[in-house]
């Protein structure tokens, strides 16, 4: 016996519409085109390491205004995507859970445009304040300034 496809109507009310399909690509998009930018920022940036600093640190500098808008767009994106999301789920989840999943979804989408918005603290920026942590490790070297007893 094989396996053919059938014209039945899936769970979620059959094919998305076209804005609908837009608005779930965002969910695609954003995090793909997050990641582009901020690994060409951070490539760009002089001194900037991704190991040792956090992406916000590249919002510091001349060319800040880059990751600005990188985590404006990321979080409008991530909006768009939970607006498609709330349309496409509306048959299969409860209103409760819907509605929860999608609160929860905004406010996380809100806090990558909050953090487009303010700049950090440069003084916490590894490359600007020095190193953060020493390492008293018998097989790590230390990065702690050596003390003399007394």
């Amino acid at each position: 016996m094989s396996i053919r496809g059938t014209d039945a109507v899936s769970s979620t009310g059959g094919k998305a519409s076209g804005s609908q399909r837009w608005l779930l690509w965002a969910g695609i998009i954003a995090p793909l085109l997050f990641f582009v930018v901020f690994m060409l920022d951070g490539f760009l940036k002089p001194g900037y390491s991704v190991d040792n600093e956090a992406i916000s640190y590249l919002e510091v500098g001349s060319y800040g205004w880059i990751q600005q808008i990188n985590f404006i767009v990321f979080g409008l994106l991530l909006l768009a995507f939970m607006l498609g999301y709330r349309q496409r789920m509306r048959p299969i989840l409860g209103r409760n859970w819907l509605y929860a999943g999608c609160i929860f979804l905004a406010l996380s989408d809100l806090g990558w445009i909050l953090a487009g918005l303010f700049i950090p603290n440069t003084f916490l920026a590894r490359s600007l304040a020095g190193p953060r942590f020493c390492t008293r490790s018998p097989s790590i070297p230390s990065s702690c300034p050596s003390r003399s007893p007394g």
